[in-house]
């Protein structure tokens, strides 16, 4: 068998796409692609009116890559599809109001640490998020998002855990915040001690203050000044003194010492990361 005819047999025949052939054959995607061209082997771009129906009809629910593997087309080809079949939801971003909710002080407390929120012309980069390592933080973080309204995902990615949903309204809401617009949001004692876990959970940490005597304390560590003032606030409303370091200008130090209110704080506010709650695994 000649090559024009083995590759004709591949990709007409068998319905292999190029990738599939170039991992069969030993060459690359980009050779086999050539190679079609040299002879003038016909691509079968047009898609039959079963494969549109079969889009149609799984597109939302489906990855990209699921379908493509079905239809034996490349990924980019199904999003390409997929546009031209104006299949895309006229309103992606679901309404969105804010609401006093323990879940939202939570989330608020999360982005003001390790979460991120993007504010971008294109509405897809409207987008609230948080990249840790800790499986059980990205958990709670997205059941919070869920709990507020939001739809969020949640993958491995690397060596971290990747937690993100698109959502305009939520996305300027949030942005717009400052310290004492949020005092002002938080009405009552559960929404005190869920936003205070959000950031504990984001950027504090279970630390040992003293090796002989097995003191150990609840510490947080930020840039924003203003925002640690706002948290010391807090505790102190709840009876809970804490003790605030600049170490120089863009890194400041707040921490709970004293080990009865250490205990209070973790009992009270607690962590959704087990090492922040003094546990081990």
């Amino acid at each position: 068998m000649d090559e024009a005819t083995q590759y004709s047999y591949l990709y007409l025949e068998e319905k292999l796409t190029q990738k599939e052939i170039a991992k069969r054959v030993g060459y690359s995607q980009q050779w086999i692609s050539k190679l079609i061209k040299k002879h003038s082997i016909p691509v079968h771009h047009f898609w039959s009116t079963d494969e549109e129906e079969f889009l149609r009809e799984h597109y939302r629910e489906l990855p990209y890559k699921e379908i493509a593997e079905k239809l034996k087309r490349s990924p980019d080809s199904i999003k390409y599809k997929r546009l031209k079949m104006n299949l895309e939801p006229k309103q992606p971003f679901i309404p969105w109001k804010p609401f006093p909710l323990v879940e939202l002080s939570y989330v608020l407390g999360v982005i003001l640490g390790d979460g991120w929120v993007r504010c971008q012309r294109n509405p897809s980069n409207y987008t609230v998020g948080l990249n840790c390592n800790d499986k059980d933080f990205a958990e709670a973080f997205r059941t919070a998002l869920q709990h507020i309204g939001l739809k969020p995902r949640m993958k491995f990615r690397g060596k971290q855990w990747v937690v993100w949903d698109c959502n305009k309204d939520f996305a300027e809401w949030s942005k717009s915040l400052s310290p004492p617009t949020i005092a002002s949001f938080l009405v009552s004692n559960e929404m005190v001690k869920s936003f205070i876990r959000g950031f504990y959970d984001s950027e504090g940490s279970f630390e040992v203050t003293n090796k002989k005597q097995g003191h150990r304390g609840a510490v947080f560590y930020n840039s924003n000044l203003e925002l640690l003032l706002l948290i010391q606030s807090l505790l102190r409303n709840m009876h809970i003194c804490s003790v605030l370091v600049s170490h120089h200008s863009n890194c400041h130090k707040l921490g709970v010492y004293r080990q009865n209110e250490v205990k209070t704080f973790l009992s009270e506010i607690g962590s959704s990361i087990k090492r922040k709650r003094g546990e081990i695994g």
